[in-house]
């Protein structure tokens, strides 16, 4: 072996040992810690047990999310026009499926039926009902309120008559700080959600 053979393999190796060292002083990388929308426990149907309808089968979707919160990271808003991404505080599913799936469920036990389906649904499934969500804002701010505005529309089961359509906003503030309260906090502004879409669903079935 050459001189000059023997000086990149000594190069080369100091390179490594240098890279395993720092490795080893930064220490080990911290958890990233995962979260869910939930339904809450207590939620109870909107309609008595007279006027619910188990055969009421609603779709529901699809479920539009601005860009900036269609991300893995949970977003907190930090001032008016600026955002903070959590990188270790993450959605365990996509926010737009979690939503989706929260709303199906919320849905099925404020009117009171299990032909809850979430789109897209597999014909021939025939549903009387489509609930589609425009989210314009599904975020906390530094104060740990939590708020949601959603443009919601329900559609005639064929597609093909726009039926009701109305923009919500609610807030709800996290019981403590840390991010778990405030997904909590995401998630009771969702069962509100919910729970003005079924009272709207239930007044055109009247």
């Amino acid at each position: 072996m050459t001189q000059s053979r023997r000086n990149i393999v000594a190069f080369g190796a100091i390179l490594t040992v240098m890279a395993m060292l720092a490795a080893c002083a930064g220490g080990p990388s911290q958890p990233g810690r995962f979260y869910v929308l939930s339904p809450p426990p207590d939620l109870t149907p909107v309609a008595s047990s007279t006027t619910a309808d188990e055969t009421l089968a609603v779709g529901v979707g699809p479920i539009a999310l601005p860009p900036h919160l269609d991300r893995t990271q949970i977003v907190t808003q930090a001032s008016r026009h600026r955002l903070d991404l959590k990188d270790l505080d993450q959605w365990a599913e996509p926010l737009k499926d979690g939503f989706q799936r929260v709303l199906s469920q919320n849905l099925s036990r404020l009117l009171g039926t299990n032909r809850i389906v979430s789109y897209p649904w597999r014909r021939p499934l025939t549903v009387q009902y489509q609930v589609t969500v425009e989210v314009l804002q599904f975020d906390t701010d530094t104060a740990g309120e939590s708020s949601l505005a959603a443009r919601w529309n329900i559609v005639r089961g064929d597609g093909r008559e726009l039926l009701y359509s109305h923009t919500s906003t609610f807030r709800n503030r996290a019981a403590a700080p840390g991010i778990e309260p405030i997904v909590a906090a995401m998630s009771g502004n969702l069962a509100e959600l919910s729970r003005e879409i079924a009272t709207g669903i239930l007044a055109l079935r009247k």
